[in-house]
């Protein structure tokens, strides 16, 4: 068979000559001219960017009649065998083959023969992770301390496998990925070469397909020119090797910033009958919506490598969506496409992914929404004065800037109590909070006194606002202030008491600002002294009958309207406390 597939026909014969590897082939070109060479040596890297290739180059630099020299001439017995894999002194093994202890005990019986030619007896060892822990271990001597003149080239694609006592004793060399740009210009140079008329669309894909690896971007050229002839287009070069078109991308993106679920559906279709892998194409959508984000975050294109035709569009599209939502997308797209692979129904994956972009929100930063917050709270406190203003029907609610917010408080209705003159309670109560209706001031002298005095009003009023909290603040007493600071006792055995105040300290803060003028903190501890006790049951004796006289009206008027109604009673005892069990 005399055809030569391009991945061989083109491997670089010198260091000069492998691709993107420079950190690596001027290391071992330094170590050549200075004779400072290894007995070990270990290449890492993904497939096809050149581990293989260097290790050849390496020992014809090493074993060439003109050296050792850096530049091997590929024309002398030695080079001329090494590079036709037939040299006595050059042996390359697979490791995936020869894993066993028994191989590398045959290796090293061999050691203690000379070079025939050559200066050195080399041994190249691919896939060197796949041998066993056995031979690994019978090999570590060997390699701290090999035979004069031998030397040992190992390469691989998972360094991690490979045993730290191994790796110990090699010097370690990472071959890197090889950027786009690079395979597009080496495929050039091969088309040019081999008078292949191809435009730069498809270079680009096919560099794309590759991933990095020289050698799979020229075997997936050579597939193309099998198919195509000398002369290939996008076109063909796409129905060849399923490339998804890129605008159907574009798209995507336009039916989610649309919010048009049908059209979003019917691009799945599009892509179902078209029979492309739905995997592929959630890969290619993230990689998409991975370039919206550049151009956002960049505001320009130069990490878009080979997608100048559509800068300016991407440029356009990405005004519709922001960082955090592209970074959203492209978390659901990769999930997904991690999804499709083991389902079994892959298109109903694709369709609910599609549905789920197009229904997805705008993205909110958590750190404008607390500053939003701080500002709103910090307006609210500047305006204590600010009266409510009551509607009946709450309108349709109108967006403003955070110094023009009114409170709104809205309307609601609840049954009508009667207090014990038959007058209305729920008035009675509203007189009671609107017993004070100038505007506090907070630079007044705080007095205990007043407090104490007004102590049975702020629990109402407390009341009013959540009943179970205003019971609760009433198992309390003031009994000091100290740097605007109301502290409030409490029994030994309050300590539920104590957390449910201290949850909900702004509000009962705002009622006692409203009740007395005072703008204090409040800060809830256990007492146990008699003084506390003594005045505690002062006030339990002088609110019990007053509680206990608001509590029959309520018990009454719950069985009227029960009666009227005809619901179930411990309905209406829920509606009536808000929910909330008093004691």
């Amino acid at each position: 068979m005399s055809y030569v597939v391009l991945a061989r026909k083109w491997r670089p014969m010198e260091f000069e000559k492998v691709v993107a590897q420079g950190h690596v082939t001027t290391t071992l070109s330094n170590a050549i001219k200075n004779d400072r060479l290894a007995s070990a040596y270990l290449f890492c890297g993904p497939r096809g960017v050149g581990k293989t290739t260097t290790a050849r180059i390496f020992a014809k630099a090493i074993n060439c009649e003109k050296g050792p020299t850096p530049t091997p001439c590929n024309k002398c017995s030695s080079c001329t065998e090494i590079t036709g894999s037939r040299s006595l002194d050059v042996f390359e093994i697979d490791g995936a083959s020869n894993r066993g202890i028994d191989e590398i005990r045959n290796l090293r019986g061999n050691l203690k023969y000379a070079a025939t030619k050559g200066k050195y007896k080399i041994y190249i060892i691919d896939e060197v992770h796949m041998l066993t822990p056995e031979a690994f271990n019978a090999l570590l001597k060997t390699l701290e301390e090999p035979p004069s003149r031998v030397l040992f080239i190992f390469a691989t694609t998972e360094p991690h496998k490979v045993p730290a006592t191994v790796l110990s004793r090699c010097q370690r060399y990472d071959f890197h990925r090889i950027p786009l740009n690079e395979i597009i210009q080496q495929l050039q140079n091969i088309c040019s070469a081999e008078k292949i008329n191809i435009d730069e669309k498809s270079l680009y894909v096919i560099a794309r397909k590759s991933d990095g690896s020289l050698r799979d971007s020229q075997s997936l050229l050579d597939q193309v020119v099998s198919f195509c002839g000398q002369e290939i287009k996008i076109k063909e070069l796409s129905e060849l090797l399923g490339i998804i078109d890129q605008e159907l991308f574009f798209e995507s993106s336009d039916c989610i910033s649309n919010k048009d679920v049908a059209a979003g559906l019917q691009l799945v279709e599009k892509i179902f009958n078209h029979g492309y892998d739905m995997a592929e194409f959630l890969n290619g959508l993230a990689e998409h919506f991975r370039n919206m984000l550049i151009i956002r975050a960049t505001d320009n294109a130069d990490l878009l490598e080979g997608m100048e035709s559509y800068t300016e569009k991407y440029k356009d599209a990405a005004q519709s969506f922001s960082e955090t939502d592209s970074l959203r997308l492209i978390q659901l797209a990769t999930d997904t496409a991690y999804q499709v692979k083991r389902s079994s129904n892959p298109k109903l994956l694709l369709e609910m992914l599609i549905v789920k972009m197009i229904k997805m929100g705008k993205s909110v930063e958590l750190d404008d929404l607390l500053n939003n917050l701080s500002n709103l709270e910090s307006a609210l406190e500047s305006k204590p004065e600010t009266s409510t203003k009551v509607v009946d029907k709450p309108e349709e609610p109108q967006v403003k800037t955070v110094h023009q917010a009114e409170p709104v408080e809205i309307k609601q209705e609840k049954p009508v109590v009667k207090d014990g003159n038959g007058g209305d309670y729920k008035a009675s109560q509203e007189n009671l909070q609107n017993k004070n209706p100038e505007t506090p001031d907070v630079n007044a002298v705080v007095s205990l006194e007043k407090i104490k005095n007004e102590w049975a009003e702020i629990i109402d009023a407390v009341k009013s606002k959540k009943i179970h909290l205003g019971s609760f603040l009433n198992e309390g007493y003031p009994t000091g202030v100290h740097d605007k600071t109301l502290e409030i006792s409490f029994g030994k055995e309050k300590g539920f008491h104590i957390n449910t105040i201290n949850q909900n300290k702004h509000l009962i803060q705002e009622i006692l600002l409203e009740k007395t003028g005072f703008k204090l903190k409040i800060n809830c501890k256990k007492n146990e002294s008699e003084e506390f006790n003594e005045a505690l049951k002062e006030q339990r004796e002088s609110d019990e009958p007053e509680v206990q006289e608001i509590q029959e009206i309520k018990v009454q008027q719950v069985q009227d309207d029960a009666n009227t109604m005809q619901i179930p009673i411990v309905k209406k005892v829920i509606e009536l406390f808000d929910g909330e069990i008093v004691r």
